[in-house]
């Protein structure tokens, strides 16, 4: 049976001193635990040493964490930011795994071609100013084959 100052150091531990709250996420030094426990720092240290499992209880309670209010805390927040559409990487790895008719973004294009690889390169640079950023692309031999 773990006291009550030993039990909110291994939580503490457990979400690695970040802490949600109406500020925000933030970082909570052990000292402010400290103070609100109305112990000394030291007493988390002795609260530890005391405790043959520390190391076994935090990672227990990590994966409660994690599994629960955190884990939802992080995807509130993956979700907002992929809304506000000001990071396509974050939008587009939020669609992936949450969308299930997500396709990836291809498209292809087809070019007729001058005389040479240089005349290639400047019609794909030409055109992706056009319409954006070329995904994927492939140069075809389209001349008649002496066969």
């Amino acid at each position: 049976m773990l006291t009550e100052v030993q039990r909110a150091y291994v939580d503490w531990k457990a979400i690695g001193g970040i802490v949600t709250d109406d500020d925000g996420v933030r970082e909570m030094k052990v000292d402010e635990l400290a103070r609100i426990m109305g112990v000394t720092r030291s007493a988390f240290y002795k609260a530890k040493e005391a405790i043959p499992n520390f190391w076994d209880l935090v990672a227990q309670r990590r994966k409660e964490f994690g599994s629960q209010s955190r884990l939802a805390r992080f995807h509130q927040v993956w979700y907002l930011r992929a809304i506000k559409m000001d990071n396509w990487q974050v939008s587009e790895a939020w669609a992936r795994n949450f969308d299930p008719d997500y396709k990836e973004p291809r498209q292809k294009i087809e070019h007729e071609l001058g005389d040479g690889m240089a005349d290639a390169l400047n019609l794909a640079r030409e055109r992706s100013h056009q319409i954006g950023n070329i995904q994927e692309g492939e140069i075809v031999d389209a001349r008649p084959t002496d066969n």
